[in-house]
């Protein structure tokens, strides 16, 4: 069931209808799936996927869901140049045959590629905004644009409000609630809701590792170093590959 039969599934479909660009996108967007929650999955499904994409694309070159996959899967693999190049295509073709709502969710992986991968905050900030003009409630254009107006544009009051807005639309937001939490504690010294924020993130999400660090660095200034190192450990339980990986309890500043 679950993954493994939509695969076995859609490869039927491909083996019937090689040059058919849907099928070739369903089972790409099965096997990224796959592979992003290790059922069974590895590189080579990644690496599988962007081939039945590039075959995809070269089919139906106007698909813009297609596109979409197509870039989302290429900023995965750190393939920048090519994503970028397929997002602005995308982009380019407009979203007359696609919902505002898939249309803002691609401006979003856009913006982020701009942001994280090209440190292109403008650019990133004018693709949410595209994003926030199609559909007001998006989350993830909510809580990127008001991160990038928090911490680049040095204001507070509308970081606060898209946050706000990012957690109205989804309340268990995972990098909304931590993100607010930041800026109620480093901007407004409003620690109770900030930790109740906190609480609610992990609560929905334990392995939240903004959260878990946040929290940390919370208790930390509250004096409580051993809650805090505690924290601290378990995060680093629990996310063994960071890069750099968490301070030891003996090098934790309190």
């Amino acid at each position: 069931g679950g993954l493994g039969e939509a695969e076995r599934v859609l490869r039927g479909a491909v083996q019937l209808r090689p040059a058919h660009a849907p099928a070739l996108s369903n089972l790409a967007l099965t096997l990224l799936h796959k592979h992003q929650h290790h059922q069974g999955g590895g590189e080579g499904d990644s690496g599988e996927a962007l081939e039945l994409l590039d075959k995809a694309v070269d089919l139906a070159p106007r698909s813009v869901a297609t596109l979409s996959l197509y870039a989302s899967a290429l900023a995965a693999a750190k393939q920048l140049l090519p994503a970028h190049a397929a997002y602005l295509r995308a982009i380019e073709l407009g979203h007359k045959d696609w919902t505002p709502e898939a249309f803002a969710h691609m401006l979003v992986g856009y913006g982020t590629l701009l942001e994280d991968m090209a440190g292109d905050t403008q650019g990133a900030a004018a693709a949410y905004d595209h994003a926030l003009s199609l559909h007001p409630a998006s989350p993830g254009a909510s809580w990127r644009r008001g991160q990038l107006k928090w911490l680049w544009e040095d204001d507070a009051e509308g970081g606060e409000a898209l946050l706000r807005a990012a957690l109205a639309s989804a309340p268990d937001h995972p990098d909304a609630l931590p993100r607010l939490a930041m800026l109620l504690s480093d901007e407004r010294a409003q620690h109770a809701e900030a930790e109740a924020l906190l609480l609610r993130a992990l609560a929905a999400h334990p392995a939240n590792l903004l959260a878990l660090q946040v929290y940390g660095e919370m208790l930390s200034d509250r004096g409580d170093a051993p809650a805090a190192t505690a924290l601290l450990l378990h995060a680093q339980a629990l996310h063994p590959d960071l890069h750099p990986p968490l301070p030891p309890p003996d090098t934790v500043d309190v």
